[in-house]
């Protein structure tokens, strides 16, 4: 119901999580909410326009408990082993845990803009912005230690766009009708800051990397700049890898200028992007006549980067073969 020219509403929630450490397992979560109905004033009631109009403003915290189950305790993990041509098991250390994990959260506003016009067609518009604390992240932690990485609640980060939707009675008949919908996000993101020294997070052998002022995890490869061809093949100016090319393999760019391709972790490696998509949208559209219905759907997406991440790990060469041959 749209009898009311101004809405307001709030609420807090108190949520716990048992995949948290056991110092803090609880957080709080407010939000507000405010609308003003456009079209319940006066000046705009004898509209020919409008059916509705309704501007909107929120601003909320949300909590994310998205880590495995018993992260923040200690583990351990079975290893096998032989005492001469015995073989037994045992066992290790795997995770350090981390008692003081907590809720990682995000202050999101929120603007926005419901129209509806012509008793046809209702247009949605909104802009958010959200600043998230407390990131879930895997922190590099000195070999030293007996340990790899160590999950924290380390860094902010930011995220910002726009989302649109479009809905369109085309047709609007007693028997036959035609709807046509379309929508669209715009979405950007860029860490802010990540503990205190602000050093980047390296995953995976160094294959996605989060550094302060880009986007979460960019991808961490060569870059590739076409396939090789015989002629560059016996060309001796035509920087190659140290494992042998051959033609049909990618042309990667020599970054150092010495003449070979090192691996994407060495001198050549850079940000290639990440895969975090920039546009998100689709179309719909329904036909129906009498007691029949049409529809169909089609959505993408653009801006994503894809990498072969099966590819870059082989192309280490850790175990002194020629994995990458296939």
């Amino acid at each position: 119901s749209y009898k009311d020219k101004y809405l307001l509403t709030g609420t807090i929630r108190r949520d716990g999580s048992s995949r948290f450490g056991t110092n803090n397992l609880w957080g709080v979560f407010p939000s507000v909410a405010a609308g003003w109905i456009l079209t319940n004033e006066k000046f705009m009631q004898n509209s020919k326009i409008f059916d509705l109009a309704k501007i909107r403003a929120s601003y909320g915290t949300t909590g994310s408990n998205f880590i495995g189950d018993f992260t923040s305790k200690a583990s351990l993990t079975s290893v096998n082993y032989s005492f001469g041509t015995t073989p037994v098991v045992g066992f290790t250390n795997n995770d350090p845990g981390n008692p003081d994990l907590s809720w990682e959260k995000s202050n999101q506003t929120d603007i926005g803009a419901d129209l509806g016009l012509f008793n046809r067609a209702s247009v949605t518009f909104d802009y958010f912005n959200s600043i998230s604390k407390g990131l879930l992240l895997a922190v590099n932690v000195p070999p030293s230690t007996g340990y790899g990485s160590n999950l924290q609640n380390i860094g902010s980060m930011k995220k910002w766009g726009y989302e649109a939707t479009v809905n369109v009675n085309v047709i609007k008949q007693k028997d036959f009708g035609w709807d046509v919908g379309f929508n669209a996000t715009h979405l950007k993101q860029k860490v802010l800051t990540l503990g205190p020294t602000g050093a980047p997070l390296y995953q995976f052998f160094a294959v996605l990397v989060t550094k302060i002022g880009g986007p979460l995890e960019q991808e961490h490869a060569l870059q590739q700049i076409g396939i090789l061809s015989q002629a560059d093949i016996d060309n001796p100016k035509v920087a190659k890898k140290a494992v042998g090319d051959q033609a049909g393999d990618y042309k990667f760019l020599d970054v150092n200028k010495d003449g070979i391709i090192d691996a994407f972790n060495g001198a050549d490696g850079v940000l290639v992007g990440d895969n975090n998509p920039r546009w998100i949208y689709g179309i719909n559209t329904s036909v129906r006549y009498k007691n029949f219905r049409f529809s169909a759907l089609l959505q993408g997406q653009q801006g994503a980067k894809i990498l072969d991440f099966v590819y870059q790990i082989m192309s280490l060469h850790n175990n002194n073969t020629n994995m990458d041959t296939y």
